[in-house]
């Protein structure tokens, strides 16, 4: 990706790619380069928007930062899941219940088939103790992809709050087996 990006530096979607190839690896410094850069060509477009964001949320902590990112990116882009699932999350980090919630219903929304945004609603409300909806979501989350390791921990946190320990540890561990470099 780093060979691409070098061939193709206006090349935004190879940029998000650097970006969080770079995030999952924990490259900050590469990271912040790589959404620099991004910038530099084009700081109003999606890819750039969403990389920013998680860049905010994830390594400086600027939540009001990460939340004005991803809200100017579904402005831009208002089709566009990554970035209201991103904006999910960062007002969920800012306790921002309501907010996060119809982010990541709006994620849902524009994709209905990607079971990141309702397995992260799931989370979401099963931090608020709604338990019978996030059930819901996830088991949808899981139908979509049987292999998504998240899915399996909020499968496992499910079953905990229903005090359902034996089945709560086989969807934990189905969710390590499914991703061991998780730490959840």
């Amino acid at each position: 990706i780093g060979d691409a990006a070098r061939r193709r530096p206006g090349d935004l979607l190879t940029g998000l790619l650097e970006a969080q190839v770079a995030l999952l690896l924990d490259r900050r410094d590469a990271f912040r380069e790589t959404v620099r850069r991004m910038q530099a060509v084009d700081p109003d477009a999606p890819e750039t928007l969403l990389a920013s964001g998680y860049l905010k949320l994830s390594i400086d902590s600027d939540l009001d930062g990460a939340v004005a990112d991803f809200a100017r990116g579904t402005a831009v882009a208002p089709g566009d899941a990554e970035l209201w699932n991103g904006l999910g999350l960062a007002q969920g980090e800012r306790d921002a219940l309501r907010e996060a919630e119809q982010a990541f219903r709006t994620a849902i929304a524009v994709d209905p088939n990607d079971p990141v945004a309702y397995t992260n609603l799931a989370i979401l409300l099963l931090d608020q103790s709604r338990v019978a909806e996030a059930e819901r979501l996830v088991d949808k989350a899981l139908d979509l992809d049987p292999s998504f390791s998240a899915g399996y921990v909020a499968r496992g946190r499910v079953l905990l709050q229903k005090g359902d320990l034996p089945r709560a540890m086989d969807a934990l561990l189905a969710g390590s087996a499914a991703n061991p470099a998780s730490a959840q």
